[in-house]
């Protein structure tokens, strides 16, 4: 998962789920947290999102599929 990049933003309810089945499932990959005004310059506003070459490959609970 190292060509992965995992964004987070503050309060995201499925940010939390995510990060809890990172954890469960022992899986290693990058992961930043995102403030507000990093959101804007990034162009990112659905989180959490999964990135892989500075291109979007999937938001929310579907970023599952690309960690199984």
């Amino acid at each position: 998962m190292k060509d992965y990049i995992l964004f987070f933003a503050p309060d995201c309810h499925e940010c939390e789920e995510l990060k809890a089945y990172i954890e469960q499932n022992q899986i290693t990959i990058n992961t930043t947290l995102l403030s507000k005004d990093e959101w804007t310059e990034k162009g990112i506003f659905v989180f959490p999102a999964l990135i892989k070459n500075e291109e979007v490959i999937a938001y929310g609970t579907d970023i599952i599929q690309f960690l199984i």
